[in-house]
């Protein structure tokens, strides 16, 4: 097996360090609307009571007058709160006293935070408060589709349950054609996710905007993923100047993965990411359009996504033999040695459970990749970057795995 070992690009490496502080510049800033509220409504207050059976009125209520007064804080005491469904509404911030429990009330969104609205936050006041997703399928935390400065911070969040999606989602809105921009989402955890592909956050689109400190057992912390078909037949959306830094992923996928689809997506910086007993630390998924029928391809000029500059440093990785979730594509990307440590899993929703494969798993476009500062401990039996040319193409017969 020949593999080409390039040397570090100093050139791109300080390019960038140089996106680090552009990015961290472009992030969500505190706005008028926070820092001198011109309203505060306490929910719980005469003409905003809570039951915890179905609060969702009372949120919006709150909102929807803090708004209506020219912007301000909603103050939430510590409480056991029920809701679904609250939209969200510009120059609005949210303060939730630590130690409170929001908790999915039914299938759906939490909060949606569209419609073309700005100057927005949702966050733990004098440390984290908790989201609690339910027993539900396909829930979601928060929707954000054209919002522009926005923060998500101090959260645990609370998701056992298998559920469909990421808890934050950042998407196209394709009624107004915009997409999220100036974005920070920050200090959450989410310490039980039992879905293979999903986990705090997920951006189809977003600009400018910034990650950190974030920590997911099981599942992707950081999903950049931009599949959404319909996004890519419009061929809208996608991620444009990203930092993630400061992410972990314990017993999961990776802390980061990504993967283009159809999408021409731009600049991704990503810095100081750790994954203990996970596939990966960072992954990058080949680009292509085999979701989509050749008149289609045909049609809306489909054609294999990319990413700008990926630059992923002090990535480091710790190693574990057993245990990892898997699934049967990725058999390929073990040697036949580490092959024989996989086996069918029924109790993970990935299928399988193996061996940790790599640090940085590399199958999209490499030349759009630069790294450095890569470190692994224990066993890892492929380079700690693995590539397109680490697919052992193993046969049918040699993946048929036993079960566990």
């Amino acid at each position: 097996m020949k593999r080409i070992k390039k040397p570090l690009n100093t050139a791109l490496v300080l390019a960038a360090l140089s996106l680090t502080n552009h990015v961290a510049r472009a992030a969500y800033s505190e706005p008028a609307s926070y820092t001198n509220a011109p309203t505060t409504i306490t929910l719980g207050s005469p003409g905003y009571e809570t039951t915890g059976a179905d609060d969702s009125a009372a949120f919006s209520d709150a909102i929807n007058d803090v708004a209506a007064a020219g912007g301000g804080i909603v103050w939430v005491p510590e409480g056991d709160y029920s809701l679904v469904g609250v939209e969200m509404k510009s120059n609005v911030h949210l303060r939730i006293r630590t130690g409170s429990i929001l908790r999915m009330q039914a299938e759906g969104l939490m909060f949606w935070f569209g419609g073309g609205i700005e100057n927005v936050s949702i966050r733990g006041a004098g440390g984290r408060f908790t989201v609690n997703m339910g027993n539900f399928d396909t829930s979601r935390f928060i929707t954000g589709n054209g919002v522009d400065n926005m923060l998500v911070a101090n959260i645990d969040i609370e998701d056992p349950h298998e559920t469909v999606y990421s808890s934050i989602s950042l998407g196209w809105d394709r009624i107004r054609d915009e997409t999220p921009s100036n974005v920070t989402v920050r200090n959450i955890s989410c310490l039980n996710k039992e879905h293979y592909g999903y986990g705090i956050i997920q951006a189809q689109a977003a600009s400018d905007s910034f990650f950190t400190n974030l920590e997911g057992h099981g599942g992707v912390p950081v999903r950049l993923e931009t599949g959404w078909k319909l996004m890519n037949l419009a061929k809208r959306g996608g991620v444009f100047n990203i930092k993630a830094t400061n992410i972990t992923s314990k017993d999961g996928q990776a802390a980061v993965m990504m993967q283009p689809h159809t999408i021409t997506n731009g600049d991704v910086f990503i810095n100081h990411v750790n994954s203990v007993g996970s596939e990966f630390t960072v992954v990058l998924e080949k680009g292509g359009t085999w979701k989509y029928s050749a008149q289609e391809v045909q049609d809306y000029g489909l054609a294999t996504g990319t990413f700008g500059m990926i630059s992923v440093g002090n990535a480091h990785g710790a190693y574990h033999s057993s245990g990892v979730p898997t699934r049967y594509s990725r058999l390929d990307n073990y040697t036949p040695s580490e092959l024989q440590k996989v086996f069918r899993d029924p109790g993970k929703i990935s299928g399988h459970s193996g061996p940790s494969i790599a640090v940085v798993g590399n199958y999209g476009d490499s030349s759009s990749l630069t790294t450095w500062n890569i470190s692994g401990t224990g066993g890892y039996v492929n380079p700690l970057i693995s590539d397109e040319d680490d697919e052992y193409n193993h046969s049918s017969a040699d993946k048929k795995r036993p079960s566990l």
